[in-house]
């Protein structure tokens, strides 16, 4: 029996980031913006601190999120609880030659059919319990495709969403559809995702790294003073 190599180099190497590309110019991205009805809306906009490498790390993150390669610009309506956006799949996403992986649809699908989760459900602790796609037409790399996701039906902790990809000309020219299931399990410490931003997001007074951390300490010495409180009553 042959005992496989050992992993070398250093434990904590330091993963670097893919790079981003711009994001290609399109009529449909001119028209979600010019489109009254939607805001501008994903992590990345929303939560920039949370972009930082070293507040990842921190919650346990050891690497690149894989799902960075595929480009996002979302728009969510908030009265019809639906997002539409753009999704550009860059080279890394190839699949057969020339067209886009099957994985990389299914991760992007996920990714979007999270976000409506947190907008239309609260912004932490939905989790994907069941994803089905369909796979119609292939992507051509290099194209940007539309993307329109919205929630189906929300029953206790669960939310039933729905998802396609089309041809950003026509959204009769379906690429992929997708159906799933998202469970809550952390409602107890649910917040709406508007006070989220309000919160350590882009409405709130966090700048920086430091922003953040300053406010996870004070939200901890808070709840230990809460702690405190109860105790002391009980013993009364």
């Amino acid at each position: 029996t042959v005992a496989a190599a050992p992993l070398t180099g250093p434990s904590n190497t330091q993963h670097t980031a893919a790079p981003v590309l711009p994001f290609p110019t399109t009529p449909l991205l001119d028209e979600l913006r010019a489109d009254p009805a939607l805001v501008p809306s994903g992590s990345a906009h929303d939560f920039p601190v949370l972009q930082d490498r070293a507040v990842q790390r921190r919650f346990g993150r050891r690497g690149a999120s894989f799902a960075q390669l595929i480009q996002y610009r979302m728009f969510w309506n908030d009265e019809q609880q639906r997002l539409d956006g753009c999704v550009f799949f860059p080279t890394d996403c190839e699949g057969p030659f020339g067209h886009v992986h099957g994985g990389a649809i299914a991760t992007c699908l996920d990714n979007v059919l999270g976000h409506v989760a947190q907008r239309a459900g609260g912004y932490n602790g939905f989790v994907t319990l069941q994803l089905d796609v369909s796979y119609k037409r292939m992507i051509r790399l290099g194209t940007v495709v539309r993307v329109q996701a919205s929630v189906a039906r929300k029953e206790g902790r669960k939310l039933w969403l729905e998802a396609m990809l089309c041809d950003a000309r026509s959204s009769r020219r379906v690429h992929s559809r997708a159906t799933a299931l998202f469970y809550n399990n952390l409602p107890e410490s649910q917040l709406s995702y508007v006070d989220a931003m309000k919160t350590f997001g882009r409405l709130s007074d966090v700048r920086t790294r430091d922003d953040f951390y300053a406010l996870l300490a004070h939200h901890k010495q808070q709840r230990e003073q809460q702690q405190q409180q109860q105790q002391q009553e009980q013993q009364q």
